[in-house]
C-alpha cells in the first residue's frame, strides 16, 4: 500500500499538510493524480502539482475561489460497489451541472482510462473534457465536459 498526502499551498511560501492517507492503493493515487480538483467537506481545492516519491505521494493544492460545494452532506458509504465516474455537462454560466452519464467500474485501470480521456461518446454525442475532480463527499470521480459534435457531424 502507498501513502498519500494533500498539501495546501497558501499565500507566500507556506505549505501545510491538509489531509493524510496512510494506506491507499497505487491505483487510487493514480486516479487522484489525474484529477484537476479535490472536493472534501465544504471546500474545493485545485491541483497545482503532484509528486510521486514511492511509497509517499503528494498532491499540492490551493483553495478554489471560483468553485463552490453545492452538496456537502456527509455520506457514510455509497449505495454502489466499485468506482463511479460521472460525466456532467459543464457550462460556466450555470451553478449546477446535470449528469450526462454515470459509469460504474470494478477495476481502477478502467476508471483511470475514462478519467484520462479527453473525448467521450455518449448517446450519439461527443463530449470534450474541461476538468476532472475527485469528490470525497459523494464517493465519485467527476468529468466535466462540453458537447462538441453530434454523430453525423452536427454541432451539439
Amino acid at each position: 500500500m502507498e501513502k498519500l498526502e494533500y498539501h495546501l499551498m497558501e499565500d507566500g511560501d507556506r505549505i501545510s499538510v491538509l489531509y493524510a492517507y496512510p494506506s491507499v492503493s497505487k491505483e487510487e493515487v493514480l486516479m487522484r493524480f489525474a484529477c484537476d480538483y479535490f472536493v472534501r467537506g465544504k471546500d474545493v481545492f485545485e491541483c497545482v502539482h503532484v509528486q510521486a516519491d514511492p511509497p509517499m505521494h503528494k498532491i499540492y493544492v490551493k483553495r478554489s475561489e471560483e468553485e463552490k460545494v453545492l452538496d456537502d452532506r456527509l455520506r457514510f458509504s455509497p449505495s454502489w460497489q466499485g468506482i463511479r465516474v460521472e460525466v456532467r455537462h459543464f457550462d460556466e454560466r450555470w451553478s449546477r451541472y446535470p449528469v450526462v452519464h454515470r459509469y460504474q467500474f470494478h477495476h481502477a485501470q478502467d476508471a483511470l482510462l475514462r478519467l484520462l480521456s479527453s473525448l467521450h461518446f455518449i448517446d450519439g454525442q461527443w463530449w470534450k473534457t474541461t476538468s476532472t475532480e475527485v469528490d470525497e463527499n459523494r464517493y465519485v470521480y467527476v468529468i466535466y465536459a462540453v458537447p462538441v459534435l453530434k454523430e453525423g457531424g452536427g454541432k451539439g
